[in-house]
Parts: structure tokens; sequence; C-alpha cells
């Protein structure tokens, strides 16, 4: 029986230097903080925040 060969070690998948990256201040997963196209907010939480200050459609 042959052992399964070791995974391969995570790379990071954000493309941003590491000085420019901190907590979202929401779920505090790491996110580009600072520098350009920096947001204090994850994507994802940056999807809730932008839909629950858009207007609501009225019927």
């Amino acid at each position: 029986m042959t052992t399964p060969a070791p995974a391969a070690p995570a790379t990071p998948t954000h493309s941003y230097p590491p000085s420019q990256g901190g907590p979202c201040v929401r779920c505090q997963t790491r996110t580009q903080r600072y520098g350009v196209g920096g947001n204090p907010l994850c994507p994802s939480c940056r999807e809730i925040a932008e839909a629950a200050r858009a207007p609501k459609k009225k019927a």
C-alpha cells in the first residue's frame, strides 16, 4: 500500500503586498485595507453593505 503524497502548502490568494493587508472590520478575514484599492471591508462584507444601502424597489 502506498502513502498519499503530502498536500501542497497553501498559497495566499491575494495579490497585494502583506503591508497593505489587515482584518476586515466586520468578519476579521484578511483583506486589503490600505493602498490603492484598499477597503476596510472584505469583498463579501462589502457586497452585504452595498445591498443594504441600495434603494428598495417599490412594486
